[in-house]
């Protein structure tokens, strides 16, 4: 998609409040500087995923989405089916399931180079006086996790970047 495809995606107007006063200014390619996007790719190795998030070896349980038990089923039995709901259950990785280094370097160069090439072109922000500044706090989400059993007590910077 370009500008010269879709002519609208080249000017939004957009209300920013500045100095106490609202005032509508069009946001141009002259104004706002393409979002640098980082894509974190550590989830891919095994010494960094979060247990039970990646298949690494054959017939080693997997977990889709926050299914209600937190580890898995103890009967052996996976809860995730080929058919039906494809969230919040157990299954078990299959050989096509498991991430090899060839398989990961594969969709490393394919994520980035879409992400590089084709997203990053969409997105363009006013640059901002200054550094941003983040805050600790807890998930917004704090009672859906709750509700799935994950704790949500601590605080920290991007809580619900984890």
């Amino acid at each position: 998609f370009t500008a010269q495809t879709y002519p609208s995606l080249s000017v939004h107007r957009q209300r920013y409040d500045i100095r106490g006063r609202r005032t509508a200014v069009a946001l141009t390619t002259g104004n706002t500087q393409p979002l640098r996007l980082h894509v974190d790719f550590a989830s891919l190795y095994e010494e960094n995923a979060p247990e039970y998030s990646q298949c690494w070896r054959q017939g080693a349980w997997y977990k889709r989405g926050t299914p209600q038990a937190t580890a898995p089923p103890a009967s052996g039995v996976p809860s995730c089916r080929a058919e039906g709901p494809l969230d919040d259950c157990w299954g078990l990785c299959s050989a096509d399931d498991l991430i090899t280094p060839k398989g990961r370097e594969m969709l490393i160069a394919v994520v980035t180079t879409i992400v590089n090439e084709e997203v990053s072109r969409f997105f363009a922000v006013r640059p901002v006086v200054g550094r941003l500044t983040f805050k600790a706090g807890r998930s917004r989400y704090a009672k859906a996790l709750r509700a799935v059993g994950q704790s949500v007590d601590a605080t920290s910077c991007a809580a619900d970047c984890s």
